[in-house]
């Protein structure tokens, strides 16, 4: 039985003791899938004349899967063995097959611990979670309240986040950045800038960015990493020790102290400046507020823009769709459709049999539905929903003028509110009464012995139309009038599809939705932030609910 060369350099490899971990992983794979593997393996062990010592590997196979494997080899050894063999020899081999099975259960239990261990190792605990996010975004997508910190890179494309870590660190982070956490304690700035209140509690949080290692003594600094290699630490509070690690000596370190109101600017290849510090040039917690209502402030005229050309989008789709329908290359196959179903309908409404069944089956539906309509209005409950529909039918028209007026006018916004939350309660109440009613009069249709009676018979009259309609004498007239309406439908599908005017304000309205999605996510976010701008972009979320709904 052969196998492949690096099969064979594997197993070679393992004999001798060369074999790395993931070589290991791959024979062990390699045996438990191929028995022609294992045959080998056991071949090398009688020339090796070795016991192989299963007990060193410490690790125990699955009781189920060593008796599969074994069972498996001495099937196959049965057959491939001669028929006659001495006792001893029959001992041996099948000592050695299961010598071999084992081997690679012992491997392949290395394997699962191997796995369980990394699975235990990233189910890591968690280092603390975002608090604030003032337009920030990771990867196009808003980063959200919330949001946990493990070990690991953390980056900000833009905006600001805070962040509040399990050890009681306040860490504010200014995008672009990138932020990476090894542990509670210790963290590596890449690249952005940082701000962190440290309690005392925390004592030691370490942060490291370029060559420098900043340790807190207890203390309110900031730190500004940049990609080329300088650095900047500012302290505003307390003390920090400052350990600059020489970039030519790397055994070499320089610390030093850093109080209140003291910074240091250190260059990529040595050079250092003392210079105050700059609490400005870092964000704080009033700084977060400014931002946040100037942010909210900001995303909410986007909005309101969004929403305009939303709209503006829409009706120029609609306009140019209606120009495309409306084409002189369209009109031929739309007079041949309407030809021929006129066509149709005069053979239909020519012949008495079918003229006869269509009055028949008009003659059950109008007295199914003059029964079931009488069982509604029988039932007190279902009268009174029935009228509250109605009523409600024609309130939102009214609402929707009422809006749209106030959306020009840039009414009052506690005028745009109350009448935002009328209209959407009014529109979910109608949604909840016309299932009701629906379900109500399924309920009694279906309940109903008189009523089932009546669906029944209207079933009836329906298929004897679609029968009437079948007869071949239709056949040619109906088939033609199908052609025409396919034939028309194909050309203005086609049409639609190559017109770029129309795909060009399709792509551009497709973008505004996108980004109309973006705010909605970000206004989800800016609501948490504080009372100062919870008015405003609850505003703009309900501005988004309305237009949504209108």
């Amino acid at each position: 039985m052969s196998i492949d060369a690096k099969t064979e350099r594997l197993i070679l490899d393992h004999f001798d003791g060369q074999l790395t971990a993931d070589q290991q992983v791959e024979l062990a794979h390699r045996m438990a899938s191929d028995p022609a593997v294992r045959q080998v393996f056991a071949r090398y062990m009688r020339l090796e004349g070795t016991t192989y010592e299963f007990g060193a590997a410490g690790l125990l196979a699955e009781p189920q899967l060593l008796v599969s494997s074994a069972a498996d080899d001495a099937a196959h050894s049965n057959q491939v063995m001669p028929a006659v063999r001495s006792s001893s020899s029959v001992f041996r081999s099948k000592w050695i097959w299961t010598a071999a099975s084992l081997a690679a259960l012992i491997l392949l239990s290395s394997l699962w611990w191997l796995r369980r261990s990394w699975e235990v190792e990233t189910s890591q605990p968690i280092l603390g979670s975002v608090v604030r996010s003032i337009g920030a975004v990771q990867q196009d997508q808003p980063i959200a309240l919330g949001h946990e910190l493990t070990t690991g890179l953390f980056s900000v494309d833009s905006g600001i986040v805070e962040l509040e870590m399990a050890n009681g660190v306040e860490v504010i982070l200014e995008g672009p950045a990138r932020w990476e956490l090894l542990s509670a304690d210790r963290t590596i700035l890449h690249s952005g800038r940082l701000r962190s209140n440290v309690p005392p509690a925390a004592y030691g949080f370490t942060v490291e960015a370029n060559s420098v290692r900043v340790v807190d003594l207890g203390t309110e600094f900031g730190i500004d990493a940049d990609t080329e290699g300088l650095t900047e630490v500012h302290v505003f509070d307390g003390e920090v020790e400052v350990e600059e690690r020489s970039t030519t000596k790397p055994v070499s370190a320089t610390r030093r102290l850093l109080s209140a109101g003291e910074a240091m600017r250190m260059e990529p290849f040595g050079g250092v400046q003392n210079i105050p510090a700059d609490r400005n040039a870092f964000v704080d917690q009033e700084g977060m507020e400014r931002r946040a209502v100037s942010f909210v402030t900001q995303l909410r005229q986007d909005t309101q823009e969004l929403i305009r050309r939303r709209q503006d989008f829409e009706r120029q789709i609609a306009e140019r769709e209606r120009s495309v329908r409306t084409s002189k290359s369209l009109q031929r196959f739309r007079r041949q459709a309407n030809a021929a179903r006129e066509k149709l309908n005069a053979a239909l409404a020519s012949d008495s049999a079918y003229q006869h069944a269509v009055r028949q089956r008009d003659k059950v539906k109008a007295e199914f539905e003059q029964k079931i309509h009488a069982a509604l209005q029988n039932d007190p409950k279902t009268a009174t929903q029935l009228r509250e529909l109605d009523e409600l039918a024609a309130q939102l028209p009214a609402f929707k003028k009422e809006w749209n007026q106030l959306q020009k006018s840039r009414g009052d916004v506690a005028e745009k509110r109350k009448l935002q939350r009328q209209m959407r309660d009014a529109q979910r109440r109608k949604v909840q009464l016309a299932k009701a009613f629906r379900n109500e009069r399924n309920r009694i249709r279906n309940q109903n012995p008189e009523i089932q009676k009546v669906w029944k018979r209207l079933g009836k009259a329906n298929r004897h139309c679609d029968e009437v309609l079948s007869h071949k004498r239709f056949d040619a007239v109906r088939k033609e009038a199908n052609r025409r309406r396919l034939q028309f439908t194909k050309n203005l599908k086609q049409q639609m599809q190559s017109d770029k005017s129309l795909a060009t304000l399709r792509q551009q309205h497709q973008a505004v939705l996108e980004k109309l999605k973006e705010n909605r996510q970000l206004v989800q976010a800016a609501r948490a932030l504080d009372r100062m701008v919870e008015t405003d972009a609850q505003q703009t979320e309900w501005d988004l609910e309305a237009d949504k709904e209108i």
